[in-house]
């Protein structure tokens, strides 16, 4: 599954999520990377390995990585960490949440597993961080979702919005999002994944409807920020 795309020099670097069937727990992801060298015709694996993978500390889960290349030498890397699974309703549920990760060479990262984002109720679960530099400022989409019901229930997942002015400190603003489900649509009673890119000096976001994405994915385009 894609997670983010960046150049670097002549190369384009993919970061992709892989899913393991496990045997105590439903899952487990994590990041791997893939490298084109025909300008995103073609990729092939960096190694066979992933690039974010289990540590002493995060030990579940690692996916929706999000790269931003600060410098040649330097990058920050936004994901969601799994933090356990919990019994809901006869089902094993994972607890989620965004986390912060550094890098020298967009390969090696250091990460501590700390929630970026501040919980706005219990048991709440965020992923999918899009990030992008607008207005002097750094702004983050995501998604949240609550612990129980949200397969298109009262729960399910929608768009979250964050902003800082240095990629290490987060305010978490949700009513600034700026999109929300629209009522008897595809897109009703779930919005998630979103994924944000800059074209033509304007900014879209793709995302996905109903049933994470079963229903389809759209596009909204930004008229304002905050």
């Amino acid at each position: 599954m894609p997670q983010c795309v960046i150049r670097r020099d002549n190369e384009v670097w993919l970061y992709y999520a892989g899913w393991s069937r496990r045997e105590s727990i439903p899952y487990s992801n994590w990041i791997g990377l893939a490298i084109s060298h025909d300008d995103g015709c073609t990729f092939s694996r960096a190694f066979s390995g992933p690039v974010l993978d289990r540590t002493r500390v995060e030990i579940y889960s690692g996916t929706g990585l999000f790269v931003v290349p600060q410098a040649a030498d330097r990058f920050a890397g936004f994901y969601a960490t799994g933090l356990g699974w919990q019994l809901r309703d006869g089902h094993l549920e994972e607890k989620y949440v965004i986390a912060r990760a550094v890098s020298n060479d967009g390969v090696n990262w250091i990460r501590d597993g700390r929630a970026l984002l501040p919980e706005r109720h219990l048991d709440e679960c965020t992923t999918r961080p899009s990030v992008a530099r607008i207005a002097e400022r750094w702004h983050m989409w995501f998604c949240h979702r609550g612990r129980a019901d949200f397969r298109d229930g009262v729960n399910a997942y929608r768009i979250g919005y964050a902003q800082s002015a240095d990629l290490l400190s987060w305010t978490r603003m949700d009513e600034l999002a700026g999109i929300a489900p629209t009522t008897g649509d595809w897109d009703s009673s779930m919005i998630a994944y979103p994924y944000v890119v800059e074209a033509g000096g304007r900014h879209f976001m793709f995302y996905n409807g109903n049933g994470f994405g079963r229903t389809g994915f759209g596009v909204a385009q930004l008229e304002r920020v905050g």
